[in-house]
């Protein structure tokens, strides 16, 4: 009986180390998917308000009205009229006027197929 427990203990070990090599705790600090870089936001919806989102595009600056267009060269060009609060943010972005950008923030409205609303929160 003594060597049947000893025996059922030494494999209970030997399958618990084996196990505990297995388990590496950084598969944690991994993302489970990649994030996706999305070219076309028309499926914004009304939904979606509120939302954090990531766009590129060409910027075009008048006076204070900024104006991103997603994919300018395509057909399905996606316009995005941007709310800047920041003074800092908006001098750079006069800087970057004419050039592709990618900008992050809040979406606003988006109650159009092609035309949505956006605050801007940073340049990235």
């Amino acid at each position: 009986m003594k060597r049947l427990f000893t025996l059922a203990a030494i494999f209970a070990l030997f399958t618990l180390s084996l196990f505990a090599q297995e388990l590496d705790p950084s598969f944690l600090k991994k993302k489970a998917m990649p994030e996706l870089e999305i070219q076309n936001h028309s499926f914004l919806t009304q939904e979606h308000v509120g939302s954090s989102i990531t766009i590129t595009g060409l910027l075009s600056v008048n006076k204070n009205n900024f104006v991103l267009k997603e994919n300018p060269d395509s057909r399905s060009v996606v316009t995005f009229t941007l709310e800047v609060k920041k003074w800092g943010l908006k001098r750079k972005l006069k800087k970057l006027n004419g050039k592709t950008v990618t900008l992050t923030g809040k979406l606003t409205d988006a109650s159009a197929t092609w035309t949505k609303k956006m605050k801007v929160e940073k340049i990235n």
